[in-house]
């Protein structure tokens, strides 16, 4: 086991900041969070210096961004940094009746992915928006496929429990939502 002084601290810093912050953004969608995230991570690694012993830098500082990202999103959680709803052009909005109708969805939508640990919204997240393989998705996340596997599914069932009063304006608005959440 490795301890850190503060020149190896500042070293690690410069050579993986650009690597963390990109990990953190893709699980925040957010840079400003990002940032904030990775300096909180260094920050806290600074204050502890010597006394912190740990075997792999870069599996440790990896390991701490993601962590702290969930942790960031547990604490905003009434901010969803990934805005999930993008209506599709001609998605045919025609009157006043359907687009009070998508409002109500889209509340609804937004509530149930509230409802969603900040794992979970992430997960669901990296594969709905940012199609990645649930492989990918582990890789990324430094979790077993396994866990991804779970999150995922009880996700979709927690989504699929709160929406199914939606299901026509799901249908029609966007199909492949509907698809993932009542037909996977």
């Amino acid at each position: 086991m490795n301890s850190f002084d503060k020149e190896d601290i500042k070293a690690i810093f410069f050579e993986n900041y650009e690597p963390l912050k990109r990990k953190a953004f893709h699980i925040l969608g957010n840079s400003e969070a990002a940032e904030d995230v990775i300096h909180d991570v260094f920050i806290n690694v600074w204050k502890k210096g010597e006394s912190l012993a740990i075997s792999s830098p870069k599996a440790y500082f990896n390991r701490a961004v993601v962590n702290a990202s969930l942790n960031y999103l547990e604490k905003h959680k009434n901010l969803l940094l990934i805005d999930p709803v993008v209506l599709p052009e001609g998605s045919g909005v025609n009157t006043t009746d359907d687009a009070i109708a998508l409002n109500e969805l889209e509340g609804n939508l937004k509530k149930a992915l509230d409802h969603l640990s900040p794992q979970r919204r992430v997960i669901f997240s990296l594969s709905l928006f940012e199609s990645m393989s649930n492989s990918e998705i582990a890789k990324h996340l430094g979790i077993t496929k396994k866990t991804v596997d779970n999150q995922l599914g009880t996700a979709l069932k927690q989504l699929r429990d709160h929406l199914t009063s939606y299901m026509n304006l799901l249908v029609e608005f966007f199909p492949l939502l509907t698809c993932l959440l009542f037909f996977s």
